[in-house]
């Protein structure tokens, strides 16, 4: 909801939250984290698409380049 209000940073938030509940509740491999991982990786990337994020901003977040070095290795 706050993604399509245009209240990115609210909406981010929520994201992280959500992963970080996966991983500590379900462990790092479960599908609903790893979803939840890509889910965010979309939302980064949509976001850079769309000038909400800085792709320069989001090089200096670790939790950001975690997530984009796991999904390319599955590739």
């Amino acid at each position: 909801l706050y993604n399509s209000q245009g209240k990115y940073e609210q909406a981010e938030s929520l994201y992280i939250q959500a992963l970080r509940l996966y991983q500590r509740v379900l462990g790092e491999n479960h599908q609903n984290t790893v979803e939840a991982k890509k889910n965010l990786a979309y939302f980064w990337c949509e976001g850079i698409k769309n000038g909400y994020f800085s792709i320069k901003v989001l090089q200096n977040n670790s939790l950001f380049l975690n997530i984009i070095i796991e999904i390319a290795k599955q590739l």
